[in-house]
């Protein structure tokens, strides 16, 4: 997987972790979905957790008075970089000290 030096590069777009560099600049659900390998229901699924603060999947945007949601790249890079940097956290027991080292 390519290495993303800063979240900068992935909200400018100048940089994408290997298998999403052709990821367009906005989606739909389905679209988005297809890219994931994910059902499209899990989508709706994460969009759910939003309002109660659990935010589970990519930020998105809903057209007003509609039901059209869509993804933008920036968004879904960032996310995905966040569940990059999540993964490389250290493991910290109870006692402060770093159990993965």
């Amino acid at each position: 997987m390519a290495t993303i030096t800063s979240l900068d590069e992935v909200r400018d777009g100048k940089r994408a972790p290997d298998g999403f560099e052709d990821l367009p600049p906005i989606m739909s659900a389905p679209k988005l979905a297809e890219h994931l390998e994910l059902d499209p229901k899990t989508l709706e699924r994460w969009r759910k957790t939003w309002p109660n603060g659990d935010c589970t999947g990519p930020r998105f945007s809903k057209a007003p008075g509609t039901k059209l949601y869509r993804y933008y790249r920036r968004d879904v890079l960032t996310w995905l970089d966040e569940g990059l940097m999540e993964e490389e956290k250290p493991v910290v027991a109870a006692t402060g000290q770093n159990i993965n080292a």
